[in-house]
């Protein structure tokens, strides 16, 4: 039993050190607004693929992935077919990450995201997605005001349950009045 977590703790570790790099490059990406070159995304992609490959199933280093991918989608120069690859890439990092904790809120909004620029309004993993985040994001007024415009831009395409928890959580039916001029009759269809 000792060996066992001795070798899972230096697995977690090596996959950390091989992660931290590609971590502190896109904290800085953000932090000065950079846009990454081909090259060096490339080269923060690989940093993840060889902490993936220590720790397959650990969901930080697949939210890590999501959030390279992410990155990708904001690159100049994309062909259609490596940015339907990022969507898709970047949406089963985040699924394969929420899978083992569904209650990280920050991953949710992430998903949405990438499901709504791929126009998957009724995917149940989108509603999902913001169903979540009308849950478990009500101290982040940011996330709150993502869900509003999101939700708004979707709404036809959102079952009952979903749009209960939305009106719920936010402020979506200002949203509708101040975009579209809809009255509350208007929604509910």
């Amino acid at each position: 039993m000792l060996c066992q977590q001795l070798l899972w703790g230096g697995l977690r570790l090596a996959a950390e050190w091989q992660a931290l790099p590609a971590s502190a490059r896109m904290d800085w990406w953000s932090e000065w607004e950079v846009e990454p070159s081909e090259a060096e995304w490339q080269r923060e992609y690989r940093r993840l693929q060889a902490a993936l490959r220590l720790m397959p199933d650990d969901p930080a280093l697949q939210a890590e992935l999501g959030d390279l991918y992410t990155w990708r989608l904001g690159m100049e120069g994309l062909s259609n077919d490596q940015t339907f690859e990022a969507m898709d890439a970047g949406a089963q990092a985040y699924m394969a990450s929420l899978s083992q904790r569904p209650t990280w809120v920050g991953d949710w909004d992430d998903l949405a995201l990438i499901l709504y620029n791929q126009r998957l309004y009724a995917d149940a993993d989108y509603q999902l997605a913001l169903r979540q985040m009308a849950r478990l994001g009500s101290r982040r007024g940011d996330m709150m005001d993502l869900l509003a415009e999101l939700s708004a831009s979707s709404w036809q395409a959102l079952d009952t349950e979903t749009r209960t928890m939305v009106v719920g959580a936010t402020d979506v039916l200002r949203t509708f009045d101040v975009r579209e001029g809809l009255t509350v009759a208007d929604i509910s269809r």
